[in-house]
């Protein structure tokens, strides 16, 4: 018996023999006749005389050297399958938090951009009353109604912006109204 497992198999044919244990299996190295270890499972049963005195151990052995290595074999596998998980739920996460960098960094442009364009268009369209209100020809008329038309069109644009904005964070006020 290999020196290492020499003291687990003494125990389990310890717990046999007082009767704790219904049956003697081990699974143990034993040293070949080549000189080398080989796995072997070892299962037996004493013969006990008629004063309850063990006589005799009869058993088997039978040689799990290659079960062994092939269990080993499928360890290391799922080892190293584990760090593949490990490793790939790692970049996930990494990738993930990349994302939502990039997504907190596009929210924060959309709002920034729309409050900018805000300010220019409010401006214009100030602008296009004022020449509506001043007098001005029918094509002067004309052109301010257009800038005024076309910039109530961005600035509703605009505002939509700030709205998925808002949306991303969580921050869009909901009002229920009737639409009578």
């Amino acid at each position: 018996i290999h020196p290492d497992d020499r003291e687990l198999v003494l125990a389990i044919l310890d717990s046999y023999i007082e009767g704790r244990s219904p049956h003697f299996s081990s699974q143990h190295r034993l040293r070949a006749k080549r000189g080398d270890y080989i796995w072997v499972l070892e299962r037996g049963k004493i013969l006990w005389d008629k004063h309850g005195k063990p006589v005799r151990l009869t058993g088997s052995a039978t040689d799990i050297t290659q079960r062994k290595l092939d269990e080993e074999a499928i360890r290391q596998m799922n080892q190293q399958l584990e760090a593949r998980v490990q490793e790939r739920t790692a970049q996930l996460q990494q990738a993930v938090e990349r994302a939502e960098t990039a997504n907190r960094a596009k929210s924060e442009f959309l709002s920034r951009m729309s409050h900018e364009l805000r300010t220019p268009m409010n401006a214009i369209l100030g602008f296009a009353q004022i020449i509506e209100m001043s007098n001005p020809t029918s094509k002067q008329l004309t052109w301010a109604r257009e800038i005024r038309r076309a910039g109530d069109h961005l600035l509703r644009m605009i505002e939509d912006l700030l709205d998925l904005a808002r949306i991303e964070v969580g921050k869009l006020a909901i009002r229920i109204e009737s639409l009578e």
